[in-house]
């Protein structure tokens, strides 16, 4: 992959995307995207999915091509021995996730790893869900926990590891529970397949009421920037 040029300021930009305030129909005409993209939307049953990924595909085109300078309809995306995508040709780093009407796309000069997850607040069902998630140091501190803490924990516990797994390349490939974390340090205490976690620091992100957004990054200097794919397209 190609590196940043020599003098690249370094930056970790979060672009914030309704997906459901975009039209899509507009792009399809201009055969806007790849004709993989269209053919995996057209395996969605509901209607109302298939115009959430068909948004998210357009909105991540048009993002890297404000830093790649390469047009949406030519960007050519690759994956890394790790699975990791990235674009051709570009020192572009990226990392994309969705959770009901919201999508994110992190651009950085770094390597990245992000996830969001819409809180579900139906705590005898999360701490259910923690026993396949979590190891069993996170789950007795979790399971300690009011119910008014449950979900606020669960959710921040499973972005930082699905951030985490996605800025090495695995994502949830592997059991989740080969990773563990401290959440009152937000630092990385056992990991899997050797990685070294002292490389990575892990950010909470504030987005919006009930939704829990994590980070995963190589330089614990950089701060977030987040923008409104809303303002690119006006």
């Amino acid at each position: 992959m190609p590196r940043p040029p020599q003098g690249q300021k370094r930056f970790i930009d979060i672009w914030h995307i309704e997906l459901d305030g975009i039209d899509s129909s507009g792009y399809l005409k201009s055969t806007f995207l790849a004709e993989d993209e269209l053919y995996r939307a057209s395996l969605f049953r509901f209607e109302r999915d298939k115009q959430r990924f068909l948004a998210r595909r357009i909105a991540l085109r048009r993002i890297l091509s404000e830093y790649s300078g390469i047009a949406p309809d030519q960007q050519i995306v690759l994956r890394s021995n790790q699975q990791k995508p990235y674009i051709s040709n570009s020192w572009v780093q990226f990392n994309t996730s969705h959770s009901a009407n919201i999508a994110l796309v992190g651009v950085s000069s770094e390597p990245i790893g992000i996830d969001i997850e819409q809180h579900k607040e139906d705590a005898n069902e999360l701490r259910k869900l923690a026993k396949s998630i979590l190891t069993p140091v996170e789950l007795n501190q979790f399971n300690a926990l009011s119910k008014s803490q449950t979900a606020k924990s669960f959710y921040q516990y499973w972005t930082l590891k699905e951030a985490y797994l996605k800025a090495i390349g695995l994502g949830l490939s592997i059991d989740p529970r080969q990773l563990e974390i401290n959440l009152a340090s937000l630092t990385v205490t056992s990991v899997p397949c050797m990685q070294t976690a002292a490389k990575w620091h892990l950010m909470l992100v504030k987005l919006q009421q009930n939704f829990s957004v994590a980070i995963a990054t190589p330089d614990a200097t950089l701060t977030p920037n987040l923008l409104l794919f809303a303002d690119l397209i006006d």
